[in-house]
C-alpha cells in the first residue's frame, strides 16, 4: 500500500483495483453522513467544509468533506493512470504514486 514516504506502490492491476476499492468505501461512508442529515442547510454546509465528516480515500483518517471530494478525484485519476500504465506495460515492476500534496516526488506517477 503506502511506503515509508507516503507514496502509494501500485505493482498490479489487483492493486490499483484494491485501492480503489477503499476510496469506494471512503465515498460510501460519506454518502451514509448525507443521508442522515436533517435541519439546517447552512449548519450542514459548514459541517462539510469544516468538520471532519469525512474520510481520507485511502487511509480512511478523519479529513472534512471538502477535502474528501478533491483527495477522492486525484486519488482516482493516478489509479486509473497506474492502472491503464500497468496494462500497457506490465513489465514495468510497478509504479509509486504521490498525489497528494504530503507526498515528495518530482512526479504524481513514477515508475519503480
Amino acid at each position: 500500500m503506502a511506503n515509508e514516504t507516503g507514496c502509494l506502490i501500485v505493482q498490479t492491476v489487483a492493486d490499483a483495483d484494491a485501492l480503489m476499492a477503499r476510496v469506494r468505501e471512503s465515498a460510501d461512508y460519506v454518502r451514509e453522513w448525507l443521508i442522515g442529515q436533517t435541519g439546517d442547510p447552512l449548519a450542514k454546509s459548514r459541517a462539510m467544509k469544516f468538520e471532519t465528516v469525512g474520510l481520507h480515500p485511502i487511509n480512511h483518517g478523519p479529513i472534512n468533506f471538502v477535502e474528501q471530494i478533491n483527495q477522492t478525484w486525484t486519488f482516482m485519476a493516478a489509479l486509473a493512470a497506474a492502472s491503464q500504465l500497468l496494462a500497457l506495460h506490465p513489465d514495468a515492476g510497478g509504479f509509486r504514486l504521490a498525489p497528494g500534496a504530503h507526498a515528495a516526488l518530482p512526479l504524481d506517477i513514477m515508475s519503480e
